[in-house]
């Protein structure tokens, strides 16, 4: 029994510009073809990774935030930020709680120092940053999970997902070839089914309410 079924970006779009039923089996697209079909494919992966439909691209990093600083930039970009913990000893990590900007603007007392148990996720358009509070006074270290962009992918790459969303994410592919005139009835119905799969599979099985403590 072989599980190792995979896909190249090109051989993905081709079959995708097939279910959209501009390309006949058999037939290779052109090279502006090619070309517009790697464009909405990286389009679409950065656009998952942005709503969170990509949790197989969930990582782990560390990020160094200064003393009377309480701001660091997360390197590399990531698409969300899932969680961020205070690096307290070697065997203890204190979550912090998250807060949305709205929140934090409302406080009146944003240099306060002391051990960070609140962080905002900071975008702009060159990057991604965490802001905490209150404003440590000595040098410290933040664990956070975060799902990474995925990398653009040329004809040649191998597709970084895993074996059960290739369908998925070949349909949804097609229903965004919009240049191409809709030769296939039930594509429609199938892109939308495939993006609604994508984005409950990132969806967590259950949720938790809890105080905040922070306020």
């Amino acid at each position: 029994m072989s599980i190792t079924f995979s896909m190249t970006a090109g051989e993905l779009v081709t079959r995708a510009m097939q279910a959209r039923r501009c390309l006949a089996l058999g037939r290779s697209p052109t090279a502006a073809e090619m070309t517009y079909g790697l464009e909405r494919l990286n389009q679409m992966l950065k656009g998952l990774a942005a709503v969170g439909a990509i949790p197989w691209a969930a990582e782990e990093a560390t990020a160094a935030i200064t003393a009377n600083d309480p701001d660091v930039t997360l390197v590399p970009v990531p698409a969300e930020v899932v969680s961020v913990g205070l690096v307290v000893s070697s065997s203890y990590e204190r979550p912090l709680f998250r807060w949305e900007i709205g929140k934090y603007d409302s406080l009146i007392n944003k240099t306060q120092s002391g051990d960070p148990t609140v962080y905002i996720v900071r975008e702009t358009d060159t990057g991604v940053g965490l802001r905490v509070w209150p404003v440590p006074t000595a040098n410290k270290t933040l664990n956070y999970r975060y799902v990474r962009i995925p990398e653009d992918v040329a004809q040649a790459s191998a597709m970084d997902l895993p074996q059960r969303y290739i369908g998925p994410i070949e349909n949804a592919l097609a229903g965004r070839l919009t240049v191409f005139a809709n030769a296939n009835p039930d594509l429609g119905t199938l892109a939308a089914q495939a993006e609604a799969w994508l984005l409950d599979q990132a969806r967590p099985d259950s949720y938790f309410f809890e105080p905040d403590f922070c306020a």
